[in-house]
C-alpha cells in the first residue's frame, strides 16, 4: 500500500514464456525484478532472476534494474537472507 501510494507500479506473479516472476515493482527511475525462495538462499533467487532473464522485458524502459533476492527460513518463519545486485543498462 505504501508503494502505491508513492506512485510506485506493483505487480506480482508476473508469468513469461519459461516461469514466473514473483514481484516487479517500477518507480520513475527504477525497475526491482523481486525473487523469493523458502529454505534456499538469496542468491540462489537472483541466480533464477539472471537464468531466466526475468529482467529482459524492461531493459528497453532506460530505468536502472535491480534484482531483488529474497529467502525465508521455514524454521523461524522469518526471511533469512536478501541479497540484490544493480544491472547496467547499455
Amino acid at each position: 500500500m505504501a508503494l502505491k501510494m508513492i506512485g510506485a507500479h506493483i505487480v506480482v506473479e508476473q508469468p513469461t514464456n519459461i516461469g514466473r516472476i514473483d514481484a516487479i515493482i517500477q518507480t520513475k527511475q527504477h525497475c526491482f525484478v523481486i525473487e523469493f525462495k523458502i529454505n534456499s538462499t538469496a542468491a540462489e533467487a537472483i541466480r533464477q532472476i539472471e537464468d531466466k532473464k526475468y529482467y529482459q522485458p524492461y531493459l528497453s524502459l532506460g530505468k536502472t534494474i535491480i534484482l531483488i533476492g529474497v529467502a525465508f527460513d521455514m524454521k523461524t518463519k522469518n526471511v533469512s537472507d536478501v541479497e540484490y545486485k544493480t544491472l547496467v543498462n547499455t
